[in-house]
């Protein structure tokens, strides 16, 4: 008698243990799952910053060509500066002074009906000229 009660104290013992056991590795499969999904969620939420930021401060590639301009009547450097002002320039006037200093003019910017000259210009395309 004295054994069987050893046995079944043994045995409870070892359901509790076994129960034990049990909710403690089912507390530890939450604790990772919760984790797993957190680290998940802050993952994306980086990738997803890091893309947003990316494409804020992409700013495209422009080139810089040269043009020629065949000048008419009443024409002017600041007219011609103007028509080609592009965002890569602070002002009008600093295309125009670029104008006058690539085309060698008086510091007036004097230019004549009949003649070309050489304009710069900013584009995002790469045009690929003539090689010689």
């Amino acid at each position: 008698m004295y054994g069987d009660f050893e046995y079944r104290r043994n045995l409870r013992r070892e359901r509790l243990m076994e129960k034990q056991r049990r909710e403690q590795l089912r507390r530890v499969r939450l604790i990772t799952s919760l984790l797993s999904v957190f680290l998940l969620f802050a993952a994306v939420v980086s990738a997803n910053t890091l893309i947003a930021r990316a494409r804020d401060n992409e700013t495209p590639d422009y080139h810089k060509y040269y043009t020629q301009v065949y000048v008419t009547s009443g024409d002017s450097v600041w007219k011609i500066a103007d028509a080609h002002m592009s965002d890569c320039y602070d002002s009008v006037g600093d295309l125009a002074k670029e104008i006058i200093a690539i085309n060698q003019l008086d510091s007036e910017g004097t230019i004549y009906y009949g003649t070309t000259i050489v304009v710069p210009y900013y584009s995002t395309e790469v045009l690929m000229g003539d090689s010689y």
